[in-house]
């Protein structure tokens, strides 16, 4: 079998031209996830803020891709399962 093998500073560079070229895409940065939005049970979009302006974004699906401390995970409710090893 085959690999790749990227940096990772490259491969968000090229995620966000990716991304940003798409029709019907607007591609954000620099935004702070403050709370998700919900109906019930259902994750229904994020709160977040753009410097000192405060934004409600709703959506079909949220995804959560901010890492490995994503606030994401933690404003859900979903456990960290991850174990330490002992080294990063």
């Amino acid at each position: 079998p085959y690999g790749v093998a990227a940096h990772h500073q490259v491969l968000i560079e090229v995620m966000r031209e990716v991304a940003a070229s798409e029709p019907g895409v607007e591609l954000c940065e620099g935004i702070r996830l403050v709370d998700l939005v919900r109906e019930g049970d259902a994750v229904r979009g994020v709160v977040v803020t753009i410097g000192t302006e405060r934004r409600t974004i709703t959506a079909d699906l949220v995804v959560g891709a901010d890492g490995k401390a994503s606030t994401t995970r933690k404003l859900a409710g979903i456990p960290d399962g991850r174990e330490s090893l002992g080294f990063t």
